[in-house]
């Protein structure tokens, strides 16, 4: 019973993220073509080879729009083209993108369409795009664009975690805790929240830190637990560092 109750917490407050908005992608900007000088300049170098049919260009010419800045303003319309063109043409990052966008929508610009979502998500996994199966797996899990399949989040997820994604290593965790998508098992999900707080997860630190706390899938263990709520309050968790206030 104290399983469950522990459990039912932790799906409530720390559960997989219905918007995963933290990858790598956005923070590599122009991985394909052109990669140095000014922005301004790239946006003619690179129109340039868009006119070659240099698709990954197209990518980057998305990128720039997308995130504006030195010299370039910033216009998501233009950005969504591109990034149509390009993953239209083989480069699945822009399909990744394209996911985002329409998961969440831009404000004042964009409505979120979550089966466009899915589609372009979708489209970006078949390339093994790590984030993407993460994102893909959320929208299984959730029913986000596509009716719920547990089965096919789990295994999603479970491929994004093989290829070293922490989002996904701490959503498998969440399956086995759950039981969704595979069988209950708290042992399993303790591995895989320490393996993705080790990775710098820190809700998973928080889950890792509960489950010494309770004894739950570990041998309780509360230097253990102590140590994790202190490693996630020092990365600006509140509920750890609440957790230190009154232990």
């Amino acid at each position: 019973m104290r399983s469950k109750n522990l459990f039912n917490v932790l799906l409530k407050l720390f559960g997989i993220d219905k918007h995963n908005d933290k990858d790598s992608l956005h923070d590599n900007k122009f991985p394909h073509s052109v990669s140095t000088g000014k922005h301004q300049d790239l946006v003619k170098n690179l129109e340039l080879l868009v006119d070659e049919g240099n698709y990954a260009a197209c990518y980057d010419l998305g990128q720039l729009y997308y995130l504006g800045g030195d010299g370039v303003e910033k216009d998501i319309r233009k950005a969504i083209l591109y990034f149509i063109k390009a993953a239209d043409n083989g480069i699945p990052e822009a399909a990744y993108q394209l996911g985002k966008i329409y998961e969440t929508g831009v404000e004042g610009v964009l409505a979120a369409e979550q089966r466009l979502s899915f589609e372009w998500y979708a489209q970006a996994a078949e390339a093994c795009i790590p984030e993407a199966e993460n994102n893909l797996g959320s929208c299984y899990f959730f029913g986000r664009g596509v009716d719920v399949d547990y089965d096919k989040a789990f295994c999603l997820y479970s491929s994004a975690a093989k290829k070293g994604n922490i989002e996904a290593e701490m959503n498998v965790g969440i399956c086995y805790a759950a039981g969704r998508g595979v069988e209950q098992d708290y042992t399993l999900a303790y591995r895989w929240w320490k393996k993705a707080a080790e990775n710098g997860h820190v809700k998973a630190m928080v889950n890792l830190a509960t489950c010494y706390e309770m004894g739950v899938g570990i041998a309780q263990n509360k230097l253990e637990a102590y140590r994790w709520y202190k490693n996630a309050a020092e990365l600006g968790d509140v509920f750890a560092a609440n957790k230190l206030i009154h232990q």
